[in-house]
């Protein structure tokens, strides 16, 4: 180990300390599956790997291993290139393109796809139910108080649905004012229930007052199983079709309840 490789890997060493080299490989299976690989092919090139450096300290290094003969025996000469400013950058890019910069959650893009796997899996595709959700009254709270408190009210809406679903579920946002979440491993009156606590968690917000607009939202349902011949596409318009349907319901809701002016009164 040369003195630069020394310093990399906080290692404090001489030409005679004995060194078993596990520190570079992230298991004593992934270093056998190496030698292996070693011994049919003679070199590796460019094999990425995380490394534990110091107990705190994790990096991303690139090696390029050969098999030679040194002093009359096999040995293995390893060089190691620093890579964890690049898969910095690109996990940034992954972030970039794959989640919704405003809420953090998966964007449609990502979310579009993952229905498309599931969908091209066949017989080895999962059942889900996914729930298209539109929040109501968004428009309003742009024209009342900007676009800021909007962009405050989608954030809001969409940490309050991460919050009343599991890990296996996955909200992604389609656009605007309305996201789709994808309900795995779930019957339909299991998803009804995430739906109420998501509304009752709603309804909560509003209680405090502390924000200027109300929160709700509107929601649609389609359940797929395995074997459905049905494209993404009417997945998503049926699905928004009994969204629709209850915006529709909010929005009679609304002109019901709203006072009538005096102007408008009948004198009898």
């Amino acid at each position: 180990m040369n003195r630069h490789a020394s310093e990399y890997y906080h290692l404090q060493c001489t030409d005679t300390t004995p060194l078993d080299g596990k520190f570079l490989f992230k298991s004593e299976e992934e270093k056998h599956n190496i030698i292996g690989r070693l011994k049919e092919q003679k070199s590796i090139k460019n094999y990425c790997v995380q490394q534990q450096i110091t107990p705190d300290l994790r990096k991303w290094v690139m090696l390029s291993l050969e098999l030679v003969d040194y002093l009359d025996e096999a040995c293995i000469l390893i060089g190691v290139t620093d890579i964890t400013d690049l898969k910095k950058n690109e996990e940034e890019l992954y972030k970039h393109a794959s989640f919704d910069m405003l809420t953090g959650v998966l964007n449609r893009r990502s979310g579009l796809e993952l229905l498309s796997q599931q969908l091209s899996a066949g017989s080895e595709s999962q059942e889900f139910i996914i729930c298209y959700i539109d929040i109501n009254d968004l428009k309003k709270t742009n024209d009342l108080f900007g676009h800021s408190t909007g962009d405050d009210l989608i954030k809001t809406c969409c940490d309050t649905i991460n919050h009343h679903i599991t890990n296996k579920d996955v909200l992604f946002r389609l656009g605007g004012d309305e996201f789709i979440i994808v309900f795995f491993q779930k019957q339909m009156k299991d998803v009804q229930q995430h739906v109420k606590n998501i509304k009752r968690g709603f309804e909560e917000i509003n209680g405090t007052k502390q924000k200027p607009y109300s929160i709700s939202a509107s929601y649609g349902f389609y359940h797929y199983k395995p074997g459905t011949v049905i494209t993404l596409e009417k997945i998503l318009e049926s699905a928004d079709q009994e969204m629709y349907k209850e915006k529709c319901v909010h929005k009679r809701a609304k002109v019901r309840t709203k006072p009538t002016s005096k102007s408008n009164r009948t004198v009898s």
